[in-house]
Parts: C-alpha cells; sequence; structure tokens
C-alpha cells in the first residue's frame, strides 16, 4: 500500500481484513480451503505502514484466532497442522507490528517481519495446493463414478 494512505484508508484496510478472518468461521467446508486462502492472500498484499488503532489491531487478531480456530478443526486431517500454526503465528506477529508505535518498530530487526511474512506465504501456498488437490480429487471420483454408472446401465 503507498505511504500516502489515511488513518481512515488504514483502518478500512483494517477492517476488511476483520471481515474475511469472520467470514471463514461460517463457511461450508467446501469453501474453507478458498476462503482462508483468498483472507490470508489478501492479508499478505497488505502492508501498513502506519500504526493502526490498538482496538482494530485486537479485532483483527480475535478474528485471525477465529479463523486459525476453524481451520484447525476443519480443514482435511491432511492438512499440515504444524504450517497452519506457525503461518497463523505470523499473522499474529504481524498485527502486533502493525499496533507498535514507529519507535518500537524501528528497533525490530527487518528480518523478523520478512520471516513472518515468508511464513504466510508458505501458509497461502499449502492452503492453495490443498484446494487444487481437492479439485483434482473431486474430478477424479466424478469420474469414477461415472464409469460405475456405465457400468451398471451396461449390466443393467
Amino acid at each position: 500500500m503507498p505511504r500516502s494512505m489515511s488513518i481512515d484508508q488504514i483502518t478500512d484496510e483494517a477492517e476488511r481484513l476483520i471481515f474475511q478472518f469472520c467470514k471463514i468461521a461460517n463457511v461450508s467446508e467446501i469453501s474453507l480451503s478458498f476462503e482462508m486462502g483468498l483472507a490470508l492472500s489478501t492479508f499478505r498484499r497488505v502492508a501498513l505502514t502506519h500504526q493502526i488503532d490498538g482496538n482494530v489491531g485486537r479485532r483483527m487478531l480475535d478474528a485471525a484466532i477465529l479463523a486459525h480456530a476453524t481451520a484447525a478443526a476443519r480443514l482435511p486431517a491432511t492438512f499440515d497442522r504444524e504450517i497452519l500454526n506457525i503461518g497463523m503465528r505470523a499473522v499474529a506477529g504481524l498485527i502486533v507490528v502493525w499496533t507498535e508505535p514507529e519507535t518500537q518498530r524501528s528497533v525490530r530487526s527487518a528480518d523478523v517481519c520478512h520471516d513472518m511474512r515468508d511464513h504466510l506465504r508458505i501458509l497461502c501456498n499449502c492452503i492453495d495446493n490443498a484446494d487444487l488437490q481437492d479439485r483434482i480429487n473431486e474430478r477424479k471420483h466424478a469420474r469414477i463414478r461415472q464409469a460405475v454408472n456405465q457400468l451398471q446401465r451396461i449390466a443393467g
């Protein structure tokens, strides 16, 4: 995001992220990977350059925690929970950084934020991969059902 963003624009962006994280808790299992991927991809693109209000930060953190808990409970058992946990801790860490005053941010090594963003990217990639695998599996099962139905008609 450009540095010229107003406080209102930054707050609006934060509110959109809160909404996207909250939405994850209310989606069907079928669209969970998609919504989680969408929220995290949006979060990745955001680079809040100014401090956000502590109340907004707390609400964003609460929404991210809810999204994490939902994903942990509802993503397929084959999804790597360690990647989920590390990625969502990175989300929480970035939210905390966004609520810090500039004097506190400037003391922090830039590598820490880069690491958090990279962990977030790994999580996004894994969710995308899981979503792709789900689509492949759905098409495979549809082909199997179609073949079984054809055989049943022939044997009929």
